[in-house]
């Protein structure tokens, strides 16, 4: 009897871990962009662009997403590790001068400071790269 509970309980929990995250991606680069991809997959532009300002709706399976943006001048931009789950908005934006934005990434997360790791998730959250 344990034995079938346990299997009829991974069962019902399974479909649940591959579930599908639908999430936005805004481009606030200040240039089109060429190519959306989503954990290293196809093209989710296919062929279309992604305006400077606008937005796109997509999804990835899981909680964390590798994201690569291309855009019409060739430059990409990765930003790995994102957690869609915590937001549903993900904002590639303009570098700033002087700083590097081939690759966005989170704050470390700051030990013992339950406030500052507070402020670094929600900033993470907005798509904030403090680099």
């Amino acid at each position: 009897m344990r034995g079938l509970a346990l299997v009829l309980t991974l069962l019902i929990s399974a479909p649940s871990a591959a579930q599908e995250t639908s999430f936005s991606v805004f481009n606030r680069t200040g240039q089109a962009a060429i190519g959306l991809h989503v954990g290293g997959g196809a093209d989710l532009l296919r062929g279309r662009t992604l305006p400077a300002g606008a937005g796109v709706r997509v999804s990835a399976p899981g909680c964390r997403a590798d994201l690569r943006l291309v855009l019409a001048s060739g430059e990409v931009l990765d930003w790995n590790g994102v957690n869609i789950c915590a937001t549903r908005a993900v904002f590639f934006t303009a570098a700033v001068p002087g700083r590097p934005r081939a690759t966005a990434s989170a704050p470390a997360p700051a030990d013992g400071q339950p406030g500052v790791a507070a402020v670094q998730r929600a900033l993470e959250a907005l798509g904030y790269d403090p680099g």
